[in-house]
Formats: structure tokens, sequence, C-alpha cells
């Protein structure tokens, strides 16, 4: 939306801007139906966007951290995290943010804890399944009968 990486904008503007740069397109996509939007983890740190997040279902990828940090030490991932790219223990700054984060994450509809060691696929089946016992579970709302 910005036509900049995502670092660009955290270091040439800051995270504030970063966040309501977020906020405004997370809000502009609500509107559609029939759509996936994957966000960043940072996204549940700003309440308004709760608003737009609950128009679908919000589904938590949990992925250990040791398999976080495997992933985002490989192919210059972490430089692309502006707020994981300084310091030196990855690890550490994962754990501190996923405590800052996991009552906020815990509020998804949806929580698929990973081993690290699923294929893409496999999540996606994972995640097809626990959508429709969700949606089973939690049937719309029907509206109410014409007068």
């Amino acid at each position: 939306a910005a036509g900049r990486p995502v670092s660009t904008i955290f270091e040439e503007d800051g995270e504030p801007a970063f966040r309501a740069l977020e906020e405004s397109v997370l809000g502009q996509v609500a509107a559609y139906v029939r759509l996936v939007v994957a966000t960043g983890g940072g996204v549940v740190t700003t309440q308004s966007n709760w608003a737009s997040l609950r128009q679908g279902i919000v589904v938590w990828l949990d992925a250990p951290v040791d398999v976080l940090a495997a992933r985002l030490s490989a192919d210059g991932e972490r430089a692309k995290r502006p707020l994981l790219a300084g310091g030196d223990d990855l690890v550490a700054s994962l754990e501190e943010t996923l405590a800052k984060r996991s009552e906020l994450y815990a509020q998804s509809d949806i929580r698929v804890s990973l081993g690290g060691d699923e294929s893409p696929s496999d999540v996606a089946d994972r995640v097809i399944d626990d959508a429709i016992a969700f949606i089973k579970a939690n049937p719309p709302k029907s509206a109410p009968p014409p007068e």
C-alpha cells in the first residue's frame, strides 16, 4: 500500500506511522467477503484493528519460538522485521514479543498449534478443518424474517 518495504517505513516514519497505515489497509479490506488476509503479528496490538478482524474468522498460527527463530534466521528474513532486527538474541526477542502479545493472540477464534515440521499444505488443511468446525459451532445469525 505504501510502495515501500516495512523496514523502510519503520526507519523513515517510525512504528506509529506503520501501525496507522496497517490500520487503514485492514479497515479497507474488512469490507470484502470471501477473502483471506494474512497480517503481521503486531496487528493485534491496535484495539481498533479488532473491529476489522472480527468481520471474519481470526486464526492464530501458533508456532514454537525455536521454529520461528529458525525461519527468521534463514534468507535474511529477520532484517525484514524491524522489531526483531536489533539485538543479538533472537529467541529472547521472540519470547518477549510473545509474552506481550499472547493475551491478544488468545482472542483469536481459532488457534492452530504448530510443531514446525508441517508443510504449508498441511497447515492450510488444518486451518480449513478448524474454520469449518468453528462455523458449525458458531453459525451466522440469520436475518430477521421480513415483516
